[in-house]
């Protein structure tokens, strides 16, 4: 872990998962070279986002329709243009948007 820290070059809040594809052995929030543990994904995914929000941070283009969904529908929270339009929620799941 601290040689991932040490090495990680990202400046954005990011979430680590550590173990096999089934079974999770940690679940990590990085920001600034620090790592908080959570016990779910779910709360991993609270902890980041709040990061982007509370410190002001763009979203990186790759996540940024996740995360504006999660502003907009899950948190109600207005503001930010949106980075692509989609119809329905579903259809960004399935990449229907234009």
């Amino acid at each position: 872990m601290m040689h991932y820290l040490n090495s990680e070059t990202s400046q954005d809040p990011h979430i680590l998962v550590l173990g096999d594809k089934d079974n999770s052995s940690q679940v990590l929030t990085i920001f600034n070279r620090e790592a908080v543990e959570k016990e779910t994904l779910l709360q991993a995914v609270d902890v980041c986002f709040k990061m982007f929000y509370i410190y002001d941070i763009n979203y990186p283009k790759p996540s940024a329709p996740i995360w504006e969904f999660l502003q907009h529908t899950v948190y109600n929270i207005p503001g930010r243009v949106p980075s692509i339009h989609c119809h329905h929620p579903k259809s960004l799941v399935f990449n229907q948007c234009y």
